[in-house]
């Protein structure tokens, strides 16, 4: 399913699922909190959720969500700490995290404990629904592990489903996506600060031709979505991610899975991007995002705008 506003009451046949968090307090998390409950206690159940992490679509805030239930108020460290995620464990051995901290994830050619490689250099079918759309190089050789799309990778899709968890992820409207990506590069000072059309479009000519000479580049952020939702990236195919929530409603969509599952879990404000740029791209480039995204657009219900 996915999600549209108001659509939580639809969610009755969840309701009958086994309850993963039995107890738990209803004391609301400090201010800045990513969690607004906190787990007291989590049990095994023959359910599960599985969290698939799409870059750039508000991941880290689900991610953070579910550290915080497990590891309470003390110190989590720092957002990709490794040694986090270790400390999570010891501290409940049973409960599947999510994202970075997800130790079930296993792929086909793993490349130490953070990454996957890529197995094959085979190009990406850039609009999978078309047989002859254009094809994307692959050059890169890995992927964080949370990162690299389960359609490309069999047993990376097999794991998210191990322990017969069930999946959900969140997407986002595709050229959001890119601004984001855009300050995101800003912010770990790999491009100059920056807020207007112009620097807008430069970045996103080439964001764009990089993805299409190396799709697995940037650690993945550029893949388009239906790699992480469907089967071959293709939308008339299965579904990967069978709860596919969307940033734009996160907070209600999270929340409303969350119960249906009998989960806690209860997001706070998300987290939104470091910086506010209302600079808008060009007409051109524009046009560039919706084309090159288009399958992204149709698949998620996000409306092409007129140019």
């Amino acid at each position: 399913k996915i999600y549209q506003r108001r659509s939580v009451p639809d969610m009755k046949p969840w309701h009958a699922l086994p309850l993963l968090l039995r107890s738990f307090s209803a004391t609301p998390q400090p201010a800045g909190s990513q969690c607004m409950l906190q787990t007291k206690s989590m049990q095994a159940s023959d359910a599960c959720l599985s969290f698939i992490h799409i870059p750039k679509t508000g991941g880290t805030t689900v991610e953070d969500c579910k550290r915080e239930a497990v590891g309470g108020l003390e110190e989590l460290g720092e957002i990709g700490d490794w040694n986090t995620c270790a400390s999570l464990r010891g501290k409940d051995p049973v409960t599947r995290l999510w994202g970075m901290c997800d130790d079930q994830l296993l792929c086909s050619d793993p490349l130490g404990s953070l990454e996957c490689s890529s197995l094959s250099t085979e190009p990406v079918r850039l609009k999978p629904s078309q047989e002859q759309s254009p094809l994307c190089s692959v050059v890169s050789t890995s992927c964080s592990r949370w990162h690299l799309p389960p359609a490309l990778d069999e047993q990376l899709k097999a794991s998210y489903h191990a322990g017969a968890c069930h999946t959900f992820c969140v997407v986002r409207e595709p050229l959001s996506r890119l601004k984001s990506e855009w300050l995101y590069r800003q912010d770990i000072g790999e491009l100059a600060d920056a807020c207007s059309s112009e620097a807008l479009d430069v970045f996103i000519e080439t964001a764009l031709a990089k993805a299409r000479s190396d799709m697995l580049a940037w650690d993945c952020h550029l893949m388009p979505q239906v790699y992480y939702v469907f089967a071959a990236g293709d939308r008339r195919r299965e579904r990967i991610c069978e709860h596919v929530l969307k940033l734009e409603t996160l907070e209600e969509d999270f929340d409303g899975l969350m119960q249906g599952y009998g989960l806690s879990l209860r997001l706070g404000e998300t987290r939104r991007d470091g910086r506010n740029c209302s600079a808008e791209p060009s007409k051109k480039m524009r046009q560039l995002v919706q084309d090159f995204y288009s399958e992204d657009y149709i698949a998620f219900g996000y409306p092409f705008t007129d140019i």
